[in-house]
């Protein structure tokens, strides 16, 4: 309604609120000095990401069967090891794709589930194509959920039967 329920006045003007001091960084407001105040709209920003994911997905119609293996890098950096990639072995067709190129990478979150969208090239079967991957980790909510889409016309989304997704 725009009605002020307080203000606070700092006293030291290097406590800047969110960086030095306070904040909602770590999802929790300490003593907030409003009795019954409602907070329903915080976020946090400018948190690190990464995704893992190494299984066994099911179509759930068709039930075809792939091996899926993708890693993306926090996005802070400082990490050494694995490039950012994404795999995926269609166990019924024996098709193969592998990326060769991550050229974006997305990270979003809801309440039950956070997610990883990976844009690139790679080559399915030899040839090159484009791709977008998307991996869901619904934590124990649910399975995990793993969409690969080719510029070849290639598509494929399947529930993890064994392995792990991992958002973090």
């Amino acid at each position: 309604s725009g009605t002020i329920m307080g203000t606070w006045d700092r006293s030291d003007p290097s406590d800047v609120i969110g960086v030095t001091v306070g904040g909602n960084r770590y999802g929790w407001f300490v003593q907030n000095e409003i009795p019954d105040l409602a907070i329903d709209n915080s976020l946090r920003t400018g948190l690190c990401h990464s995704g893992d994911g190494d299984g066994d997905v099911e179509e759930r119609d068709s039930h075809k069967r792939h091996h899926q293996h993708f890693h993306k890098n926090s996005t802070c950096g400082g990490q050494g090891g694995e490039e950012d990639n994404v795999n995926s072995d269609d166990e019924d067709s024996g098709s193969h794709f592998e990326s060769n190129s991550v050229q974006s990478s997305t990270f979003t979150a809801d309440e039950d589930s956070q997610a990883v969208t990976m844009l690139g090239t790679g080559t399915h079967d030899g040839l090159p194509v484009g791709f977008t991957m998307i991996a869901v980790d619904n934590g124990n909510i649910a399975p995990g959920v793993f969409t690969l889409i080719l510029t070849d016309g290639y598509a494929f989304t399947g529930d993890l039967t064994s392995g792990t997704i991992a958002i973090h």
